[in-house]
Order: C-alpha cells, then structure tokens, then sequence
C-alpha cells in the first residue's frame, strides 16, 4: 500500500501582518513547516513525501528539513492560489493507491486523527476531518445582518483530508478541464464535483488553522 502526504506550504503570510512565507514563520525558532511535518512523519503511514513550496525558497526549506532530520522526498513549486499548488503538487506525485493533503498552517494535527482517517479512506475512498459549529451564524451585507443562517448541518472543515489516488486524479482533471466555471474551496470539492460521496469524521478543537496574529500567538503557548 502506497500512501503519499501532499503538505501544503506555498502560502504567504499576508495576514498574519508577515512578508515571510507563512510556513517559514518561526514558533519558538522552529518553522511552522516543520511542526506539521514531523508530526504527520511520525505516523509512519506515508510512503513517499513531498512539500509544495514558494517559488524561490527551495534552499531556505532544504536548510530547515536537514537540520530537524525530516523525510522529504520533493520540494514542488506551488502556483499562485491554494488550488494552484494543489494541482501542481498532485501531478508531481509518483503514482500510489492514497493522498493525504495537508496545510502546514495546522502545526498541532495529531497522530491519532491521521490513523482515523486512514483507516477511513480504506473503506470510503474520500474523507475529511470537520468540527460542528457550536455558534450562531448570520449572513451579513453592507454592514447590517440579512439573515441567520441554520447551523445545525453547518460544519467547519480540517485537513488532512484523504482520497483514493484514481478518484482525486477523475476529480483533478475535471475540475482542470472546466476551471474558470466552478470554484473549489477545498480539496473535498474538487471530489464533489463529480459526484462521489466524501465521508466526514469528527476533528479536533487544536487542529485549527494558524491564519490571523491571535492563532499565532496561541499557537506560540502551546508550543
């Protein structure tokens, strides 16, 4: 069984107030990067490796994988949007049966949450970690509510999120054959978009996403 981890990196830090990539910001000295990395390593599960990087950091992310001892198979150049990278990172993929894809902005996922899903991609094919939103949603416009949203089916999702390597390559080709009619916001999407089911499983509260400077500084006391 071949099981490749795609982790994303290529992203800026525009909103964390940082000209820095935002996987190259430092928690304790330490690049964001390497905490997801040497976490997801840790599993075991993954056969090959690979990390979609800035365009012109190459040197910068080979000097912190070498000093951490991480397992890298291949730095990939990423694309201008998240989805971009995606794309690019999936067709730089040696062919296996599994893809997990991961944002290095979630340094805390746990070795735990990578086995559920793993052994839930075996039976479902596609499976994504979500957390039920426990607050009130409203839909505002032009600076008053319009509306409130019912939550109870309203989900915020996580990565990593895990799919059979022949359904996500239908899934990518679609998506790339029509791209500038459809908008995928995540990597589930571009496997809805074909009508395949995606399984959920329940998330965790510390697997959040680092995107604004109060995620970086709690992620800095948890650390």
């Amino acid at each position: 069984m071949r099981v490749s981890l795609l982790l994303l990196s290529a992203g800026r830090g525009r909103r964390l107030g940082k000209n820095a990539p935002k996987a190259l910001i430092k928690i304790k000295d330490k690049p964001l990067f390497c905490y997801s990395l040497d976490r997801l390593q840790d599993t075991r599960i993954f056969t090959n490796i690979y990390v979609v990087i800035p365009r012109g950091y190459k040197s910068v992310f080979h000097k912190y994988i070498n000093k951490y001892r991480l397992k890298v198979d291949s730095l990939i150049t990423g694309g201008r949007e998240r989805v971009d990278s995606v794309c690019r990172g999936f067709f730089s993929l040696d062919e296996c049966d599994y893809v997990f894809i991961h944002d290095s902005a979630r340094p805390f996922v746990s070795r735990e949450l990578v086995f559920k899903l793993y052994e839930s991609v075996l039976k479902y094919k596609a499976v994504i970690p979500v957390r039920k939103i426990p607050f009130t949603v409203k839909k505002c416009q032009y600076g008053f509510v319009k509306e409130t949203v019912d939550r109870n089916h309203l989900y915020e999702v996580q990565t990593p999120q895990a799919f059979s390597y022949p359904i996500l390559k239908s899934a990518i080709d679609n998506y790339l054959s029509k791209r500038d009619k459809i908008v995928v916001n995540d990597d589930a999407s571009f496997v809805e978009l074909i009508g395949k089911k995606v399984r959920v499983i329940p998330g965790e509260v510390l697997n959040f996403k680092i995107t604004f400077p109060e995620e970086l500084e709690l992620a800095e006391r948890l650390v």
